[in-house]
């Protein structure tokens, strides 16, 4: 039983991944043409948090040049670069406490993810 939820939760985590690359494609393609959703920086924050979670740092700072110096200053993805720094650092108990911090509760579940890496 324990493994058929394992494998559901696999599948709603790749799933969120796809829908994440998705969104930043969409993005990029449709800046300018569509007014700004007002979720897109929790979006854009939750993709740069992924690619912690996944340790995929060079794509972490191609997206972060994908961004304008307004965006940089969203709550949201400061908190990920802030994460990033604290692990640049080797402060994991920064990376840690972060979990009480972050700027939406859907980036509880990455924090968790993140969590078990730093452990």
């Amino acid at each position: 039983m324990h493994i058929i939820r394992c494998s559901k939760l696999c599948l709603k985590v790749f799933s969120l991944f796809t829908l994440l690359f998705s969104l930043t494609i969409q993005h990029l393609c449709c800046s300018g043409l569509i007014p700004p959703s007002p979720q897109e920086y929790q979006i854009l924050g939750l993709n740069l948090l992924r690619l912690l979670v996944q340790n995929r740092i060079a794509e972490f700072h191609t997206e972060l040049e994908l961004l304008s110096a307004s965006a940089l200053e969203n709550p949201c993805i400061k908190h990920a670069l802030e994460l990033k720094q604290y692990f640049m650092e080797g402060a994991c108990n920064c990376v840690l406490s972060a979990r009480q911090t972050v700027p939406h509760s859907i980036y509880v579940y990455f924090m968790d993810l993140l969590a078990k890496t730093v452990r």
